[in-house]
C-alpha cells in the first residue's frame, strides 16, 4: 500500500513539475514573441547562389544563400586578408546566436555553437572574430 502511494505521489509530482515548465516555458517565450515583430522572410533558393569558377572545391562550399550567405559576403569583402571558411564560421556563429531565442533543439535545449579557428599568426584571423563581435554589439542609431 505504501509503495503505491509512492509511485502515486511521483507520478503526481512530475506532473506538476512539466505543467509549471511549460508555463514559466509559454511565459518566456511569449514575451520574447511580443518583443519581436516575426514578419516572413522570402526563402533564397540554392539555385540562385552564384559560384565563380575559379574557386577551389572547400571555397565553393562557403557560397551560401540568405543571412549567412550575406554576413559572410560582408566578411570576406571588409578583410585585408580574406579567407572565406573563417567567414562562414564566423557567419554560422552570428546568426545562430541572433536566432537562439526562437529556436530550440529536439531536447528542448538551446541551440549552441562554438567556433575554433586555427591558423598561423598573420593569416588573418583577428577580422572574422572582430566583424562577429560587432554585428552582435552594433545597436541601432537613434534617428
Amino acid at each position: 500500500m505504501i509503495i503505491e502511494r509512492r509511485e502515486d505521489f511521483r507520478d503526481r509530482l512530475s506532473v506538476e513539475l512539466n505543467e509549471r515548465q511549460e508555463e514559466i516555458q509559454d511565459k518566456l517565450f511569449k514575451e520574447e514573441r511580443s518583443k519581436a515583430k516575426l514578419k516572413s522572410v522570402p526563402l533564397k533558393l540554392w539555385s540562385s547562389v552564384k559560384v565563380p569558377a575559379n574557386v577551389t572545391e572547400l571555397e565553393a562550399l562557403t557560397y551560401v544563400p540568405g543571412l549567412v550567405g550575406g554576413v559572410t559576403e560582408w566578411i570576406v569583402r571588409s578583410a585585408r586578408r580574406p579567407n572565406r571558411v573563417m567567414a562562414l564560421g564566423v557567419a554560422t556563429v552570428v546568426v545562430g546566436t541572433v536566432i537562439g531565442r526562437y529556436v530550440r533543439g529536439p531536447t528542448e535545449s538551446a541551440t549552441h555553437l562554438y567556433l575554433i579557428i586555427l591558423a598561423p599568426s598573420g593569416y588573418g584571423k583577428d577580422w572574422p572574430y572582430q566583424a562577429g563581435e560587432r554585428l552582435l554589439l552594433r545597436r541601432a542609431s537613434p534617428s
